[in-house]
């Protein structure tokens, strides 16, 4: 009989890294504690080139020096929110899991009511598998936002690494009734029945999985096979 497997369903949203990218961008910062003199004004070409100099390091996957560039800009603002939402982010991306919590929990400080800094704060505490802190912050999204995809798909993911079998299925039910055709969801619906060791209804929905997306990593290591990469 197969054996259930914990699987990891993909959680690293390109669109999730993309915003913080673009939120970045926009250069927004929260009121700091620095008080900008005329010389911080006269700084903000600097700034803005770090944060260009940031992103470049990014994209060549030099996580250290796109963190270092924005040394400049936290030393100005320490507690400004788009650089702890950054910095956040790059520390995750460079698998320094704690110091990114840390400059996560900053932006929440910040600013209490955002929804992308803890959503954002799930991914190193997933990584770390505190699943019972992810299903904290995913429960204050969500009486914020119902239904928020994110949050959804990880606290469901966190409740079935519990075990918490049940309020999972019943959370995912709940989202395919708005998306049936989510393979994210399925996906997740589907690793669910298998550690439940209800194995045909795993199989039914891994094979609507392959129907709608053929090369499913999740649901090749099901079944077993290769799939065809690009």
């Amino acid at each position: 009989m197969k054996q259930p497997q914990k699987t990891n369903t993909l959680f690293d949203s390109k669109f999730f890294g993309l915003a913080i990218l673009l939120g970045a961008a926009l250069l927004v910062f929260t009121t700091s504690s620095v008080t900008r003199s005329q010389d911080t004004k006269l700084a903000a070409t600097d700034i803005q080139n770090a944060y260009y100099d940031s992103y470049d390091y990014e994209k060549d996957g030099d996580y250290d020096e796109a963190i270092a560039a924005l040394d400049p800009v936290y030393e100005l603002y320490s507690d400004g929110y788009t650089v702890n939402l950054r910095l956040a982010w790059l520390n995750y991306l460079n698998k320094s899991y704690d110091e990114s919590v840390d400059y996560y929990k900053a932006v929440i400080k910040t600013a209490p009511a955002s929804l992308e800094a803890k959503i954002g704060c799930m991914l190193p505490l997933l990584a770390q598998q505190k699943y019972s802190d992810v299903e904290q912050l995913a429960y204050q999204v969500l009486s914020a936002d119902d239904n928020n995809y994110l949050a959804s798909l990880r606290l469901a993911y966190s409740l079935r690494m519990q075990g918490k079998y049940e309020t999972a299925e019943k959370l995912v039910k709940e989202m395919l009734a708005l998306f049936p055709t989510d393979v994210s969801f399925l996906t997740e619906l589907a690793l669910n029945k298998e550690a439940q060791e209800d194995y045909e209804a795993a199989d039914s929905i891994f094979w609507s999985v392959l129907i709608l997306d053929p090369n499913n990593t999740e649901a090749a290591a099901y079944f077993s096979y290769p799939v065809d990469e690009e």
